[in-house]
């Protein structure tokens, strides 16, 4: 998939990975979309920058 904002990729790859597991993902972008809030020095909750922490549960959200 394509998309404007960095957060679609989170429910695109959730949702891919359910009908399977074994799905490998090519991430291309300017910068890791990888910010954990939770990590020293990391001072930014906006869910834009942290799609790849969530979706490879490095950083859990409730609800989600």
């Amino acid at each position: 998939t394509v998309g404007g904002d960095h957060s679609i990729g989170s429910s695109t790859i959730n949702a891919a990975l359910s009908q399977n597991p074994n799905l490998k993902v090519i991430w291309v972008d300017a910068h890791p979309d990888f910010v954990n809030p939770y990590l020293k020095g990391t001072d930014s909750h906006n869910y834009h920058g942290m799609p790849l922490s969530h979706v490879t549960g490095v950083h859990e959200l409730p609800g989600f």
